[in-house]
């Protein structure tokens, strides 16, 4: 069982049209807890200095609303820094019931 000693936020972001047409965005927030691991780190250079892109994945509990989103409505917020989410896998061991979601996540850090 991974370690779950970090506080993140999964952010799911939900575009739609109301009855007048207009786009509307629904951002609902599910704190979690999580186990971090550092992917990569890769620094690019760009006009104003250079950028330093960080790949990360994180082990949270399963949880349907999360499990069930499209990965581009998915961005996880960690320590202020929010990643967008690439990927979402269920991590389940020979069979088991579902019990975590590995989330893997791109984002700029400053």
């Amino acid at each position: 069982m991974p370690s779950l000693d970090r506080r993140i936020i999964v952010r799911r972001t939900v575009s739609a049209f109301d009855q007048f047409g207009e786009s509307v965005e629904t951002v609902t927030e599910y704190p979690q807890w999580a186990t971090r691991e550092d992917a990569s780190q890769a620094d690019k250079e760009t006009a104003g200095g250079v950028l330093t892109l960080a790949t990360r994945a994180y082990i949270v509990r399963y949880r349907a609303e999360i499990a069930d989103a499209l990965t581009s409505e998915l961005s996880v917020v960690d320590d202020g820094l929010t990643l967008n989410a690439t990927n979402v896998v269920e991590a389940t061991l020979r069979g088991e019931r579902r019990k975590f979601l590995r989330i893997e996540a791109v984002g700029e850090v400053t």
